[in-house]
């Protein structure tokens, strides 16, 4: 086998490729054929070595003038007669580690070639990642959060959601209608205006809310002497005022939030009950009964906008991603609140179906991170979460593709090949460093095709990092950027010498990191996180710290 690498800076934008070349050896080659032959004999390409501190890496330099340099992953070492070296690499404490070998001629040619190793404890996919993401969210971030649950008031159709839970008043027939009984149902429930204050406290978020301009108009079926009857009736008030407190459990693996000791007033209240008898107006008591009506619609509506601000969403979801089906279960663990914050740490699992049988992922438990929400809020992810649903993918086979070149718009490539094949030797994986979280591209094999020919493959190895972007609905996602990747040109097994010319090496990167870019940002953007829903978030930044990805945003 002949390989030599390349650093390659992708902005991924589909490069045209030139039509495939008759020349002996391209005027512009990809491969340059004065520069130093770097063969790494082992360890082999995608190896999972167990759980261990370091490997040996052993290989042959091919060159025909002296060597100049020879560095292993940055380290200088020194070639044999024969040009064999021998190096001990350490390895991350848990993770994937590539290994470059370069070799610098006296003439200042450089031939490169990279691998990539997997090495610490695994752990089955069916584990449940604790402490997988945690978040702080401040006062100010909750205020947003209230201007949300009022606007949601002020502009959700009251009248149809409420429709299914009618009659929201029964009084006198817990069996069944009887000589003397009152059932309500609502027909709307207008608000022309609301305002809701959310403070975080020891116990909770202390609710304070006035709703303007209530307008709700109700059916009445009923009894009385054992005559039935109907009648339409309106409540109308100039302004309601709810006051209570949210208090945050945990039942299920979900947040179990509740109103508690609501307490609802009244101002310009009116009660229109034409022809209603009297027995009937005493038994339902409007004045009164209504009240907790309405503090049971904020608490219905406010309890899933606090949910996804505090943790994305909890429970169990599936959803379509990347042509696989994947379930994501986020579990809240553990919430606290101060009156400046609140703090809440959630687990996860990211199964992707077809999976089974995968060899599990590399997992090494991290120190919970201390949380500081002092700028407006701040979230923590955790690298074994990305992880599981990098090799979870993986093992479902997400990284093996066939794309027929034949049809569609591949530009160049089209003129060159029928098909591109890849296939992961290992799962992408994730590992801090001072800027945040990179994920790690381990031997890539992307496979060009002509009928039924192996007419060129390219080993990928690399690195994406991960940002943070805000989505047209406000939410923040994890996102990838465009990798910095060595490429190999493989010989072993492809037919014919094959010769590249810079143009076409460049095509063909491209296309496959395009296709990458595409896979990492869809992988990691499906990880949920905490939003502070009707927050506006800037001053997104992200570092890295114990394993963890930290984001730290303003949210007012």
């Amino acid at each position: 086998m002949r390989a030599t690498s390349f650093a390659f800076f992708a902005a991924l934008v589909g490069i045209a490729a030139s039509a495939a070349c008759d020349e002996p050896y391209p005027s512009d080659p990809a491969i340059d054929p004065e520069a130093p032959v770097v063969r790494i004999e082992s360890p082999a390409r995608g190896a999972y070595l167990g759980d261990v501190t370091s490997v040996t890496v052993t290989g042959k330099v091919i060159d025909a003038s002296p060597l100049r340099e020879l560095l292993v992953n940055g380290v200088a070492i020194a070639a044999g007669p024969e040009g064999d070296f021998t190096a001990t690499v350490p390895l991350p404490a848990t993770g994937t580690e590539l290994i470059t070998v370069e070799a610098v001629d006296r003439d200042g040619n450089v031939g490169r070639q990279t691998r990539a190793v997997a090495a610490g404890p695994r752990a089955p996919l069916s584990t449940r990642v604790r402490d997988s993401v945690t978040a702080a969210i401040s006062d100010t971030a909750f205020e947003a959060v209230g201007n949300l649950v009022a606007q949601t008031l002020a502009d959700k159709d009251l009248g149809a959601w409420i429709a299914p839970h009618n009659p929201v008043i029964s009084k006198g027939a817990p069996d069944g209608p009887d000589c003397l009984f009152g059932n309500v149902a609502i027909g709307a429930l207008d608000i022309s205006a609301a305002s809701i204050s959310l403070l975080p406290t020891v116990t909770g978020l202390t609710l304070t809310a006035e709703l303007t301009g209530v307008r709700v108009p109700m059916h009445l079926d009923y009894a009385a002497l054992c005559i039935d009857g109907s009648s339409e009736a309106l409540m109308t008030a100039t302004k309601v005022r709810i006051s209570g407190r949210f208090t945050f459990g945990i039942r299920g693996g979900q947040f179990d939030i509740k109103l508690l000791a609501p307490q609802v007033r009244f101002e310009g209240f009116a009660l229109a009950l034409d022809g209603l008898p009297g027995q009937v107006v005493t038994l339902l008591d409007l004045g009164n009964t209504l009240g907790p009506v309405l503090s049971w619609a904020v608490e219905q509506l406010a309890a899933p906008i606090l949910g996804d601000a505090l943790a994305g969403f909890d429970g169990t979801t599936t959803t379509e991603l990347l042509g696989k089906t994947l379930d994501v279960v986020v579990a809240p663990t553990e919430i606290s609140f101060s009156p400046v914050d609140a703090k809440v740490r959630l687990d996860s699992a990211f199964r992707v179906h077809g999976d089974e049988g995968g060899p599990g992922f590399v997992m090494v438990p991290n120190s919970r991170p201390s949380m500081d929400a002092t700028g407006g809020m701040q979230l923590a992810v955790s690298d074994d979460a990305v992880n599981q649903l990098l090799a979870s993918f993986w093992a479902a086979r997400g990284m093996d593709l066939a794309i027929d070149l034949t049809t569609g718009d591949y530009g160049g490539l089209g003129k060159l090949y029928d098909r591109v094949e890849t296939q992961g030797l290992l799962p992408l994986s994730v590992r801090a460093d001072g800027a945040g979280l990179a994920i790690v591209i381990p031997d890539l094999l992307v496979s060009f095709k002509e009928g039924d020919l192996l007419a060129t493959q390219i080993a990928i190895n690399g690195s994406l990092s991960i940002g943070v972007e805000r989505g047209g609905d406000g939410a923040l996602r994890l996102v990838s950027s465009a990798p910095k990747v060595f490429v190999d040109i493989l010989r072993e097994g492809v037919d014919g010498a094959n010769p590249l010319a810079s143009s076409q090496f460049e095509a063909l990167t491209s296309f496959a990191l395009g296709r990458l870019t595409q896979v990492a940002t869809g992988l990691v953007g499906s990880v949920p996180l905490p939003t502070a829903a009707g927050a506006t978030i800037t001053g997104v930044s992200v570092s890295g710290r114990g394993g963890y990805l930290i984001i730290d945003a303003q949210a007012q």
